[in-house]
């Protein structure tokens, strides 16, 4: 069995990966995939991360965590979801990195050592990232940090060191709202062709609601559109009708100026050129 855990991170789909998920429940089912309630593993796993400690678990342990986890057993491939993985969102930042709780992340396939593990993680610019983490007034919280240490790169490397073998799949989320799709059915593991329910879910945030039916109206009439036309057309919507207002988040922390949140944007697209690079690491974009 395959066991694809979804890392978030805080602040990005806000629950809205799992939801389109679930919207597939059924046809999902029939492809062999499983996708518990939250509420079936969420606790349980962050005991056993902390139970374990690193170390692995024997047939017995593992036996019991699949058995109150799943409720398909016929299942081949389920999926996890959980910011949580990474740390409470009070453990987002530490003086000098992001998420240094990371690491603990690479404990979960040692919790399913019979079975083939992957992780998925939605990534975001730090320049909104930050300011949606720590509110307005988390100013202080900065103290002493550089630009350059909010790195995700180093989240990637700290979980993949812990966790070698296991295969990340790694996204913006500033491109969610055109790759979610792509996003679903890869997190499903299913091919390319595959029709899933919520392709358009993120483009909410986005888009205004006449809009957003402006553009399925316009999907529906052309069902057999191949993807990149798909992505062209989503594309075109999110460049003509996105929504006015300043990104969402930025400038909110007191003392950031325009050339803060450009530098760290500029990092950002730095950072992700190097994920897209990384070893192990799948990096879908546009």
């Amino acid at each position: 069995m395959q066991i694809l855990f979804h890392l978030g991170a805080h602040h990005t789909d806000d629950g809205q990966l799992i939801r389109s998920i679930l919207k597939n429940r059924e046809m999902l089912g029939r492809e062999g995939v499983g996708a518990p309630g939250p509420g079936r593993y969420r606790d349980l796993l962050e005991d056993v991360m902390e139970s374990l400690a690193g170390e692995t678990s024997d047939a017995e342990t593992e036996t019991a965590l699949l058995d109150a986890i799943r409720d398909d057993e016929s299942a081949e491939r389920i999926i996890l979801s959980h910011p949580g993985f990474l740390g409470a969102e009070s453990d987002v930042l530490a003086p000098d990195r992001l998420y240094p709780l990371a690491s603990t992340a690479g404990w979960l396939p040692r919790a399913f050592p019979s079975h083939a593990s992957e992780f998925a993680l939605c990534i975001r610019n730090p320049a909104t990232f930050l300011p949606a983490a720590l509110g307005k007034d988390g100013a202080g919280a900065l103290s002493g940090a550089v630009l350059e240490d909010f790195a995700w790169s180093d989240v990637i490397d700290r979980i993949a060191e812990t966790a070698p073998e296991t295969p990340i799949l790694v996204w913006r989320h500033e491109d969610a709202p055109l790759l979610w799709s792509e996003i679903l059915r890869e997190v499903a593991g299913l091919d390319a062709l595959a029709a899933m329910e919520g392709g358009l879910d993120m483009l909410g945030r986005a888009l205004s609601a006449e809009t957003l039916a402006r553009l399925t109206a316009l999907l529906g009439k052309h069902e057999d559109m191949s993807e990149p036309k798909r992505r062209k057309t989503i594309a075109a919507f999110l460049d003509g009708y996105r929504m006015s207002g300043p990104p969402e988040g930025a400038g909110l922390l007191d003392g950031w100026t325009p050339e803060v949140v450009a530098e760290l944007t500029a990092l950002y697209e730095e950072d992700a050129r190097e994920i897209a690079t990384t070893p192990g690491v799948t990096f879908l974009e546009p």
